[in-house]
């Protein structure tokens, strides 16, 4: 099943207010590093099935819509415990979708996305299973990389 960050972020527009802490210094995505630090982080977070350390690499934006973590947070949590086959950021394709309208509401990314995040899943032979994937946009703020939500463009 693909999940794309933007498209999980539909269900954010209905949902309660969320919040954004700073990821503390072992977690914190390091500027120019090409995103590795995203990857180590998330990679790290979803081994450890830490979801706060998750939602710490979120860059939220300004609007109550854009703080709303609670889609990532359900999408996290069920892909919790899950083998990884590998955690990787990948160039935006053509088909990606990075904005979309919602009852005349248009909803963009928090930061101009840069490419997304792509975590694949193993199987318990090891081999990959057909559309296990999640994937989420990225941007960078400050030179960090940051998995993206959605706010409306206002």
């Amino acid at each position: 099943m693909l999940r794309n960050g933007m498209v999980v972020a539909v269900a954010v527009v209905g949902g309660g207010l969320g919040w954004m802490a700073l990821a503390g210094p072992r977690d914190a995505p390091r500027p120019d590093d090409g995103g590795a630090g995203l990857i180590a982080a998330c990679r790290r977070a979803l081994d450890q099935c830490d979801t706060d350390a998750f939602c710490n690499l979120i860059y939220t934006g300004e609007t109550p819509e854009g703080r709303d973590l609670s889609a990532h947070r359900e999408i996290f949590e069920s892909d919790c415990g899950r083998p990884l086959e590998s955690v990787t950021i990948e160039p935006l394709e053509t088909t990606d979708v990075t904005s979309y309208d919602i009852k005349g509401v248009h909803y963009r990314p928090t930061l101009p996305p840069t490419g997304k995040l792509v975590i694949r899943y193993a199987s318990d032979s090891g081999a990959a299973v057909h559309g296990e994937v999640t994937t989420f946009l990225v941007g960078r703020s400050d030179g960090l990389w940051r998995i993206l939500t959605a706010e409306p463009d206002r």
